[in-house]
């Protein structure tokens, strides 16, 4: 019951935090940003840096207590829960609204495992892990967004940077940390909950793949078609 009012605290907070990018479009406009929908994906995408770059805090923040991987939730861990979960709640809306079904498919797996935690009393600390490698690389996808929306070029090295890191993280590092924390818990239906937690969110990692290596080649062609323009004067002064 707690819990559910500091999910609802944190829903609002979302809500009133939702006002700086409004803010932010009407002191430095966009000509992308010209429909109601994309400016509710603009919100969404500010609501997901800030929730990223916070729980990133959080969770190097109580490192220390989240190698105790056995042990019941305690309050800090709660609140931590629940603020990831206001955010995803808040974002399925946005996803819902926008008709984006990959997102909300995303966030229905992270929001049954907080919730499974919340009600069991125990987990935190692993989701929490698991909420860590997947918001490390949010930051820079996400802004490298907003930037794309300004026409600031330096968004496209952001995008390859974030596509890189992503599937370096997500696809080939934790996999071996997934396994090694399982097999420290053993057969226990902690371990079960983190797997299954898992197995979830990398099932949505290998959906994006494909479309995330096409847009790396993409970025890269164009990265190598913008350094040629910029070295061709260049030559010609050196010349």
């Amino acid at each position: 019951m707690v819990a559910c009012y500091i999910t609802f605290i944190f829903m609002s907070l979302f809500l009133l935090v939702k006002q700086i990018p409004v803010y932010l479009l009407a002191q430095y406009p966009s000509h992308k940003i010209n429909t109601p929908s994309k400016t509710v994906l603009y919100h969404s995408y500010y609501l997901s840096f800030t929730h990223a770059v916070i729980s990133l805090f959080l969770s190097w923040y109580y490192y220390p207590s989240l190698l105790s991987l056995n042990q019941e939730n305690s309050v800090a861990n709660q609140y931590v829960l629940s603020f990831s979960l206001s955010y995803f709640l808040v974002d399925l809306w946005y996803s819902f609204y926008l008709d984006n079904y990959d997102y909300m498919v995303h966030h229905i797996c992270a929001i049954v495992p907080i919730i499974s935690s919340l009600y069991l009393g125990y987990s935190a600390n692993l989701i929490i892990i698991g909420l860590f490698f997947g918001e490390a690389t949010n930051p820079i996808q996400t802004l490298a967004w907003i930037l794309h929306q300004h026409d600031i070029k330096i968004s496209q090295p952001l995008f390859l940077l974030y596509n890189i890191s992503y599937l370096l993280l997500r696809l080939i590092i934790s996999p071996f940390i997934v396994y090694g924390i399982y097999k420290y818990l053993e057969s226990s239906l902690v371990s079960k909950i983190f797997l299954l937690n898992y197995q979830l969110l990398y099932l949505v990692t290998l959906y994006w793949t494909p479309s995330m290596l096409s847009k790396s080649v993409k970025i890269i062609t164009l990265l190598g078609k913008y350094s040629r323009q910029i070295t061709r004067p260049l030559n010609k002064t050196i010349r």
